[in-house]
């Protein structure tokens, strides 16, 4: 969909790529713009690499798409990933983003359940954030 100047080999929804004894899988993920392409590693565990079409806790703005687009998206990213599926995305925005759950500039954390995962979830990505890279 996008012209990528240099680009040799341009994968279809669904191509495989072997890289080593790595089996790659391009998933055509239109919304956050029309040529937007995710990456899932086949393993174990399994690997996504999303782009700027899904993040931890939020996901990227339809610039070049719609909510629909979006929400067709993230079905099929979720049907194609095994439940163990690591996610890679393209930027880290998760401590900026879950937080707005809880001051409310995002709805959610209606139940004490809810808000529960969520603090665990922000002061699991503080941590991860602070540890010293492999």
């Amino acid at each position: 969909v996008d012209a990528v100047s240099g680009c040799t080999h341009p994968l279809r929804d669904g191509d495989e790529v072997r890289v080593g004894s790595l089996r790659v899988v391009a998933l055509s993920a239109p919304g956050h713009t029309a040529g937007s392409t995710a990456f899932l590693v086949r393993g174990s565990p399994s690997a996504l690499f999303g782009g700027d079409v899904l993040f931890c806790g939020g996901c990227g703005a339809p610039f070049e798409g719609c909510a629909d687009d979006m929400v067709s998206t993230f079905a099929k990213l979720w049907r194609s990933c095994p439940p163990e599926t690591l996610l890679f995305p393209g930027h880290e925005y998760t401590l900026s983003i879950l937080p707005q759950y809880v001051t409310g500039a995002l709805p959610g954390a209606d139940t004490p359940d809810v808000y529960a995962k969520l603090c665990a979830a922000i002061y699991r990505a503080r941590e991860l954030r602070a540890q010293a890279p492999p």
